[in-house]
């Protein structure tokens, strides 16, 4: 499936992620020490009581468009979720 017309690069690999429903967690801050942070609580602390489970898609990390390497500010992390069964 193509989502545009178009024509991407040869180098480039296009990859069609599925539609969900995704919990997203903004941070203010350090880049790397934030975004291991965000896992580790919606594994501790969202997973277990929500009523929902992982969805098993890739996660989407996005950053600001800048100049150089900067190492914080804000970011988002996406992590696509469905309902648990038993919910």
């Amino acid at each position: 499936m193509m989502i545009s017309d178009v024509p991407i690069f040869d180098d480039i690999t296009e990859f069609v992620i599925p539609e969900a429903m995704w919990v997203v967690f903004e941070n203010d801050g350090l880049f790397k020490e934030d975004v291991q942070s965000v896992f580790h609580r919606f594994l501790t602390e969202f997973l277990p009581f929500s009523g929902y489970e992982y969805a098993g898609l890739p996660d989407i990390e996005i950053y600001p468009i800048s100049e150089g390497r900067p190492t914080k500010g804000h970011s988002e992390v996406w992590i696509a979720i469905k309902k648990t069964k038993e919910s």
